[in-house]
């Protein structure tokens, strides 16, 4: 993806198989992290695609009403999505659920503008569109020469 980048969670250069150590070590390994501090856990997934000269966002954002619970920030070249899912309040019961506040960030090329952004949610799925994240910004200006 020339020129943009996700930041916030680097993709681990290494596939777990190829550590040695099988995949269930480290869902343990996760699970047991999970709850011990469940509130710092959601980190919803994000997939970028290109579309032409077209950038594509998907972010998970299962239960969480787009209104209230998600904000969309374009800040310094970078579109910022951040937003929390609140855990109901309970004294019984057990989750596997993720909580907590989120922020991910997609590096843009300069120039880009908001008006060049929108924003959809369908079915827990938050698509974002980047117009023309692609297209060359770089432009070559005529400079005229006086003679004198």
């Amino acid at each position: 993806m020339s020129g943009l980048s996700l930041f916030g969670f680097p993709q681990n250069p290494m596939p777990r198989e190829r550590l040695g150590l099988g995949a269930s070590f480290f869902d343990s390994l996760e699970r047991n992290i999970r709850s011990l501090r469940p509130e710092f856990d959601f980190s919803p997934m994000v997939e970028l695609r290109r579309e032409g000269d077209d950038l594509s966002i998907a972010v998970e954002l299962p239960g969480l009403d787009p209104d209230r619970d998600v904000k969309l920030e374009l800040r310094d070249n970078r579109l910022v999505i951040r937003g929390e899912r609140q855990q109901k309040k309970s004294e019984k019961g057990y989750t596997e659920f993720s909580y907590g506040s989120f922020s991910r960030t997609v590096a843009l090329h300069p120039g880009v503008t908001e008006d060049q952004i929108s924003a959809s949610y369908e079915s827990g799925v938050l698509h974002v569109r980047v117009a023309g994240a692609y297209q060359d910004r770089v432009t070559a200006l005529s400079i005229p020469i006086s003679i004198e």
